[in-house]
């Protein structure tokens, strides 16, 4: 259960940070 909820929680961060990207034209920030 708790694997799974880390995987969760990771892909809903890779989601937020390629939102971020695409909102700052593309360019990934670390944070």
């Amino acid at each position: 259960v708790k694997r799974v909820g880390h995987v969760t929680k990771l892909h809903i961060t890779t989601k937020v940070v390629e939102l971020r990207s695409s909102l700052w034209g593309g360019e990934v920030f670390p944070q």
